[in-house]
């Protein structure tokens, strides 16, 4: 309902909603690619069964589950925001 109330009509909905999946795609192949390349092929399973990372992996999941049920508010500094 995103993408079909943002667009004019319901094909147009729903071909943007595709596209944005499909980017999806690429920009995780694309960087897993890029950390295949530049770290050899063992890289993301190496970082993938590391408890520290996996440690502060959960902690950000945390921090930002507590930001949407209202904790607190995540916001862009007003530099960054002004510069788009």
């Amino acid at each position: 309902s995103f993408f079909t109330k943002q667009s004019g009509s319901r094909a147009r909905g729903i071909s943007r909603a595709l596209l944005y999946g499909l980017f999806i795609i690429v920009i995780y192949v694309a960087l897993g690619m890029l950390i295949t390349i530049a770290f050899g092929s063992d890289a993301l399973n190496a970082l993938s069964t590391n408890g520290v990372f996996n440690f502060l992996f959960f902690l950000i999941l945390v921090v930002f589950a507590a930001s949407f049920f209202g904790a607190f508010e995540l916001t862009l500094p007003s530099s960054f925001v002004n510069r788009i």
